[in-house]
């Protein structure tokens, strides 16, 4: 009894005068083991229920705080050395002490234990993923493979330790550790793991609130910076239990926007916050919000003195039930500037509509060469209408040839002349007589953008009457006075008219003494020419005398060019004067500017056309002077030909001094005998430069030589008829039948087609089509060519080039040929290149191979057949041999001695085998027929790879191999369950059988945006390029007897050609990557999402 407790009772009884005390005693140590262990657990659980209270009341910053008292606390009860806890990374790599408690304060490690590798307790970090915690009672416990682990504990002395697993989301998030007194083994109680387990469950929904609000704190801080910063001002409101519209709050950018310090209103109505509000409906509109969650957007705007004071943009939307916001953007500057935009388009819709002068805005219509072909009436004003006689209404949205039918052959080539304009930007001014009008306009035509132009009209016509009017009247008055047509003027000093002959200024100017005398009339003079005047007049002044020519405007409103000759004088009583004789030089000036632009416009049609230019002139010695050449001739000759003028031509060129050349060119200047030859020049048998020139009378005594380079033209004649050659060479050698038709009539043809026709050339060449149809064709093939050749017609794309049929030999013969037909540019036509080529013996040959194929069709029908009746019939007695071996394995393995149970295991292997060799043989006959048909449904992949692994985790053990799976993420897919385990057992198989002793396998799923890929990589023999080809053939075994490779060697080859079906049934692929022998394989079953 001694060191148990008892209980006991007892009596006192007298027995032959003799009194005995009766004890009965209870061993009650167990009892009372119990109540203390009870005891025990009941405070732990009442600590660890005022742990969860102190932890739902605590604020974040005092959060860690809390935990390292409440390490302090848990440690002192169990009896612990040391508690820490330690805080898992997202992919569970890296492992961080965060907190602890230690009986020693010197024995703190939490610096130390920052960041640190995992894997390091990858053991430990195993079995915690697993959620079954880690208990150590005693060193010995630690397995050998945990090397880290061991180190550790052995490191700091620690004889027992316990780790709990702290999980969140299903997924690791730390552990809880406990460890014994150094050199002190305990044993921790189930009760006292589970309670610990709720204090990390604790910890753990504390730490992820912190961290959850801190995420919170700044998403509120960003948005709340992002309100504060938007370009956009903000009125917050809340529907309170009045029912009342309260304002709550405002950014930062409505204060500036309406100058105000929004903070004063909060708490208030809003009639209260913003009085001007109230006799409107925005604050109805901001309730409907509120309540009904519809967002509406208007415009809101104010007026003083008629203009725009403030605009803005609101856009109000419910932000939670009874809560809303409302945006608001100034716009005034926007409605000014669609105000002016408004104003000035009705402006110049108004300029536009009353102006005289006529406009017409016009879309330049091309053909596929860019060439202008057509213009299309956009718009045109009312003025347009007047002066033109068109109706607008009629014209707009018409091409010009119709609305002016033949204005396509116009001379003048309006359209051309105005798709320059549209092309090119270039704008031109012109003057236009419309003969059906009798009106004469000044247009003008630019284009505002390409492809477009606009053309003003201005009626000149009384302009143009006037000067033909004028002219009438001087021819009048020159025949009345012949030498009566110059102005004559006296002027003072202050250039004052003191006297004109009226009838000459009348006749010319049109101004008489009324309008002239007494008055300076500088303004008459045009404005470019007045300065100058100035200055000639007082340097006449000065000087005596001079001449000055410059514009006048006359009465009609034109300027007239006169040429003043000027000298002074004095009068009689001493005054200086000037006298001025001005003779009108209009006439002169016009046929000059008409001379110098149209000498310009020859000098620029010569220098740009493409044909080089050489001028002469016979002179008083009837020499043939050269005189000039054009630009084309300088950049042809590559020389610059003005060094040559005033020379004769046989010093300008001396090459052609012996020529005819001269005599040709002097016979055009006397004669007016035009003449063309083609001059060349060789070197080394080759053109070297080739020119066609053409000599011909500019007149009397002048001429011109033009010269095109033909050089590039006679070369490819040259290959032209070369490569013409090769072709009839080539053509008349082939074996291959060549004929070219072209309207309707055979042109050419080889002796190949009279060989295979047995036809002579001299028969076949007068065919036509339809000679060849009633010679040649077989009439049972006449309506499938006749349907080509309709085919054809239309441009199929998707037509063979070539078309075999039978033909009838002049023997009678029936012949098999192969046509090809292409059509080509024969001399400049078109044209229908044919070949044929005999191909009786091969059609015979497939006909023969035909046979074959289908008798070949049949024998491995009848094997499929065969394989799928045997494995059917094979699998009834099979099922029993597999069945009773299994029996006796399960049952009534100790009844069997060791040799017969020997032979049962070796029978059960071999039935295992044959089975699954039945299954695949059935399997591939369904995937043949494709009768496998799969049964998809919503799936978890990890879930299915768990099972797989597990299935085949004995025969990895039994091999020494060790299989690793990363499968953190739930993945679902759609998916036949049955038949993907077969593929990943399968593939998973193969790699434990192909991984020697000691090997590694590792599984993962990896899920991208739109696939996931079930990775199963190895550490095994790998395969090279030649096993790869095997891979996934049916029965495409790869032999690997007498090789020592130290795998396992067998199977029929159909399991991976099964696995490869299944998966493409699913729409992915298997993806096989090795480098090759010893370096492992890789196998990816990719399914898409």
């Amino acid at each position: 009894m001694l060191g148990k407790k008892v209980s006991g009772r007892g009596k006192v009884i007298k027995k032959k005068q003799e009194l005995k005390f009766l004890a009965l005693l209870s061993d009650i140590t167990e009892r009372k083991r119990q109540e203390e262990r009870y005891k025990s657990l009941y405070e732990f659980e009442r600590l660890i229920s005022l742990i969860s209270i102190d932890f739902i009341n605590v604020l974040n910053k005092n959060l860690d705080d809390l935990i390292d008292q409440t390490l302090k606390k848990i440690g002192q009860f169990v009896n612990a050395a040391r508690c820490s806890l330690f805080i898992f990374s997202e992919d569970s790599s890296m492992m961080t002490n965060t907190n602890e408690w230690c009986i020693d304060p010197s024995d703190s490690q939490i610096d130390i234990l920052q960041n640190i590798p995992s894997e390091k307790f990858g053991y430990y970090l195993k079995l915690l993923k697993e959620k079954k915690g880690v208990i150590v009672n005693h060193i010995n416990d630690i397995p050998s493979e945990a090397i880290g682990e061991r180190e550790w504990v052995k490191k700091y002395g620690f004889r027992s330790s316990m780790f709990v697993p702290m999980t969140y989301k299903n997924n690791l998030f730390g552990t809880l550790g406990f460890y014994g007194e150094i050199n002190v083994e305990r044993e921790w109680s189930k009760d006292i793991i589970n309670l610990l387990r709720l204090l990390a469950n604790i910890f753990v929904n504390s730490i992820v609130r912190k961290r959850t609000e801190q995420k919170l704190k700044e998403s509120e801080e960003i948005f709340r910076n992002i309100v504060e910063s938007i370009p956009l001002g903000l009125h917050m409101f809340e529907i309170d239990s009045a029912e009342k519209l309260i304002f709550t709050g405002s950014n930062s950018t409505a204060d500036k926007i309406l100058n105000l310090n929004n903070k004063q209103f909060i708490g208030k109505t809003i009639e209260e916050a913003f009085p001007p509000l109230k006799e409107t409906d925005i604050p109805d509109r901001l309730r409907e919000a509120a309540f009904k969650g519809e967002p509406s957007k208007w415009e809101q705007v104010t007026y003083e003195d008629e203009k725009i004071k403030g605009a803005f943009e609101v856009h109000a939307f419910q932000t939670s039930p009874r809560k809303v916001v409302s945006t608001f953007t100034d716009i005034t500057e926007r409605l000014e500037a669609e105000k002016k935009i408004k104003e000035s388009e009705e402006k110049y819709r108004s300029l536009f509509e009353n102006m005289t002068v006529g406009f017409a805005y016009h879309k330049i219509i091309v053909d596929e060469n860019n060439i202008p072909i057509d213009y299309q009436f956009l718009e045109a004003n009312p003025a347009f209408e007047k002066l033109t006689g068109l109706n607008t209404n009629e014209i707009i949205g018409k091409p010009v040839t119709e609305v002016l039918p033949g204005i396509e052959n116009d001379p003048v080539d309006w359209i051309s002349k105005y798709g320059r304009v549209a092309l090119t930007g270039i704008p031109i001014t012109f003057e236009s007589y419309a003969e059906p009008l009798d009106q004469w306009y000044s247009v003008l035509s630019y284009s505002p953008k390409k492809g477009y132009f606009a053309v003003t009209f201005t009626n000149i016509t009384d302009r143009k009457k006037s000067v033909q009017n004028l002219r009438k009247s001087e021819e009048k008055y020159r025949l009345i006075t012949e030498n009566a047509n110059d102005l004559i003027a006296v002027l003072n000093e202050k250039f004052e008219y003191e006297f004109i002959n009226e009838n000459v200024y009348q006749n010319i100017l049109g101004y008489g003494i009324e309008d002239l005398i007494g008055k300076v009339n500088l303004e008459l003079i045009h404005p470019e020419d007045r300065k100058q005047t100035t200055i000639a007049l007082s340097r006449i002044l000065r000087k005596g005398k001079g001449s000055h020519q410059l514009r006048t405007e006359a009465k009609n409103g034109t300027y007239k060019w006169l040429e003043v000759t000027a000298k002074n004088f004095y009068d009689s009583k001493g005054r200086k004067k000037i006298l001025t004789i001005s003779r009108d030089i209009t006439d002169r000036k016009i046929i000059e500017n008409s001379l110098q632009k149209s000498e310009q416009k020859n000098r620029n049609i010569v220098n740009s056309i493409p044909l080089g230019m050489h001028m002469y002139q016979v002179n008083s010695e009837g020499n043939l002077i050269f005189i000039g050449a054009n630009s084309t001739a300088d950049k042809m000759f590559n020389v610059d030909n003005r060094k040559f003028i005033g020379k004769t031509i046989e010093k300008a060129f001396p090459p052609i001094k012996d020529t005819d050349i001269p005599d040709s060119f002097l016979d055009a200047a006397l004669t007016g005998k035009s003449s063309t030859w083609d001059q060349i020049t060789y070197e080394d048998e080759k053109v070297k430069g080739a020119y066609e020139v053409h000599a011909f009378q500019t007149s009397p005594g002048n001429m011109v030589a033009s010269f095109a380079d033909i050089t590039e033209r006679l070369e490819i004649e040259r290959n032209l008829r070369e490569s013409e050659e090769k072709f009839r060479t080539i053509a008349d050698q082939s074996f291959m039948g060549i004929g070219i038709i072209q309207e309707d009539k055979i042109i050419y043809a080889n002796e190949a087609i009279s060989k295979i026709l047995e036809y002579s050339l001299d028969e076949i060449m007068p065919w036509t089509k339809s000679s060849i149809v009633l010679n040649m064709i077989h009439p049972e093939d006449l309506q499938m060519l006749r349907e080509q050749r309709k085919r054809r017609r239309i441009d199929n794309p998707n037509l063979k080039p070539n078309i075999s049929y039978r033909i009838i030999t002049k023997s009678g013969a029936i012949k098999w040929i192969d046509q090809y037909l292409k059509v080509i540019i024969y001399h400049g036509k078109e044209a229908e290149l044919i070949s044929i080529i005999d191909i009786t013996e091969k059609k015979h040959a497939e006909e023969i191979i035909l046979q074959e194929n289908l008798k070949l069709m049949e024998l491995n029908k009848m094997r499929e057949d065969l394989i799928i009746r045997v494995s059917h019939e094979l699998r009834t007695p099979l099922t029993s041999i597999y069945g009773a071996s299994q029996i006796l394995l399960n049952h009534h393995k100790k009844e069997l001695n060791k040799n017969v149970l020997n032979l049962v295991e070796i029978s059960h292997r071999g039935g295992i085998r044959l089975k699954k060799l039945i299954e695949n043989l059935i399997d591939t006959s369904k995937l043949k027929w494709e009768k496998l048909i799969l049964n998809r449904k919503n799936e978890d992949l990890g879930a299915i790879v768990d099972e797989c692994v597990e299935e085949m985790m004995l025969l990895a053990q039994n091999r020494n191999i060790i299989i690793n799976t990363d499968l953190n993420n739930k993945i679902f897919l759609k998916v036949d369950k049955l038949r993907l385990e077969q593929v990943i057992t399968n593939i998973l198989s193969n790699a434990i059988k192909n991984t020697p002793s000691l090997g590694k396998i590792y599984i993962s799923i990896i899920e991208t945006k739109n696939k996931v890929g079930i990775n199963i990589k190895d550490t095994g023999i790998g395969i090279t390029l030649e096993e790869k080809k095997l891979l996934f053939e049916k029965f495409g075994k790869i032999e690997r007897y007498g090789m020592d490779l130290g795998v396992d060697i067998e199977g029929a080859g159909l399991g991976l050609f099964i696995s490869k079906e299944i998966v493409e049934l699913h729409g992915g692929q298997i993806i096989v990557k090795s480098e090759g022998r010893n370096k492992g394989t890789e196998v990816i079953i990719e399914l898409l999402k």
